[in-house]
């Protein structure tokens, strides 16, 4: 991680391969999505989850905002 907490995670949107760079897909040969978790402790980087503690999604909440932001803004919102 970088110093100031500005973590870069490059995925494959297709199969969810992470990477440390930008680029295709050694795979997919599609081009991969840059993601930033935040720093640790930061709540992006758990699943959405309901007020009452159901799991919305078993992706982190900086990946549903990257791939499905109409989700993650519906779910702020609650």
């Amino acid at each position: 991680m970088s110093e100031s907490g500005d973590t870069r995670v490059y995925v494959c949107p297709r199969c969810v391969t992470p990477y440390g760079e930008p680029g295709t897909c050694l795979t997919c040969h599609v081009e991969l999505v840059e993601c930033r978790p935040g720093p640790e402790g930061d709540p992006l980087r758990k699943p959405l989850m309901t007020g009452d503690g159901k799991l919305l999604t078993h992706a982190p909440g900086w990946w549903v905002r990257r791939t499905a932001a109409g989700l993650f803004e519906r779910r702020v919102k609650k």
